[in-house]
């Protein structure tokens, strides 16, 4: 529908963001900062060396403002250009949290089992794309954003994981005791099988 008003004349840019982070970002992300708060290990499916590329909330507003002033069509992809792999994404953030977790490798074909397993049976939050999401190399040529629209990352990935870990432990008790609430992740059931994840990675 994009690209049939656009030339029809109608200014229509199309905004492509990669994994959004930043102030108030809970969901998946909750579990992950409340396990490093607590010191628990913390999964990475195989190696870690997957690349994987985020973007914060507040870049991703400034693109959206951006295409919206140039009124020019195209499709835009969004992100930090200064990522790395997930493990080095998750030993950064450990290491600025000041945390005694451990980031611990796990089997990818059975980790995928059993997220869609758990899955399908409604008892946890993660499911097939978060194993193909989390464990895969997933990230965007970002030039076009840069070059047509002027757009510029503020954060890289270590930055945003930091600024929203900060923001998660400053709203802790808020968020633990519902005045904050987000996503669907957030349910205690759905957390509860989660919780069990770290005894495992010694």
């Amino acid at each position: 529908m994009c690209h049939e008003y656009s030339q029809k004349g109608l200014s229509c840019s199309i905004i492509r963001p990669r994994t959004v982070l930043g102030t108030g970002r809970l969901g998946i992300f909750q579990i992950l900062f409340e396990w490093i708060y607590q010191g628990r290990n913390i999964p990475v499916i195989g190696s870690g060396k997957n690349i994987y590329q985020f973007v914060h909330s507040d870049d991703l507003a400034t693109a959206c403002i951006l295409a919206g002033d140039a009124k020019i069509d195209g499709i835009f992809n969004i992100g930090t250009n200064r990522f790395g792999t997930m493990r080095d994404a998750l030993e950064n953030l450990v290491r600025h949290a000041g945390s005694q977790s451990q980031v611990k490798s796990v089997p990818a074909k059975l980790t995928e089992i059993g997220m869609n397993v758990t899955s399908a049976l409604g008892i946890s939050p993660l499911g097939a794309y978060h194993s193909l999401m989390y464990g895969n190399s997933m990230f965007f040529n970002t030039d076009e954003a840069y070059k047509s629209l002027g757009f510029e990352a503020k954060y890289s990935n270590d930055e945003m994981l930091a600024a929203s870990y900060d923001w998660y432990c400053d709203n802790r008790s808020d968020i633990l005791n519902g005045k904050i609430v987000g996503s669907k992740h957030q349910s205690a059931m759905k957390q509860r099988i989660l919780q069990i994840v770290p005894y495992f990675l010694v």
